[in-house]
């Protein structure tokens, strides 16, 4: 990765919708140049998306579940994959620990969430869950603050 890109990204993290012309203007390139090289970026997987961080206002997703599994030997790419592209689910994390994985899914409703937490049951090569509601959000912030690529 060159220096400009690097100066992409961390102008990237401060504000996700800056613009070809002032990625150009402050880094003194082109904007063809800003436009071809955050392209390859892209294309390349040092920027996977830049997406609006929204509110539950926006999506009234009012309750969210942290569930830990645990999970037949053997099966937890498997498990992990098929929970992986249900449409509540935010995250799914490998952990370590009593537990093997870790999942936070988002929901409009308690009883969406109560019908999904017990349809987790039935997934094959679920031995248990544990299911966590969250309560209050002290914090929730997934953007690299303070962050920066290092040129």
């Amino acid at each position: 990765m060159e220096e400009t890109d690097k100066k992409i990204i961390n102008l990237l993290l401060k504000d996700g919708r800056v613009k070809y012309r002032e990625i150009a203007k402050k880094l003194s390139i082109s904007t063809s140049t800003a436009f071809k090289k955050l392209n390859r970026l892209f294309r390349e997987g040092y920027v996977l998306r830049v997406a609006p961080d929204l509110s539950e206002k926006a999506t009234g997703l009012s309750y969210e579940a942290v569930i830990a599994l645990l999970v037949e030997s053997g099966h937890l790419e498997e498990v992990e994959k098929r929970i992986a592209h249900l449409e509540n689910v935010n995250a799914v994390y490998d952990i370590t620990g009593e537990w093997d994985a870790l999942i936070i899914a988002k929901f409009r409703t308690k009883e969406k969430m109560n019908d999904f937490v017990k349809n987790l049951r039935k997934i094959p090569h679920v031995i248990r869950t544990n299911t966590s509601f969250v309560l209050n959000k002290v914090k929730e912030d997934f953007v690299f603050k303070g962050f920066e690529v290092t040129p």
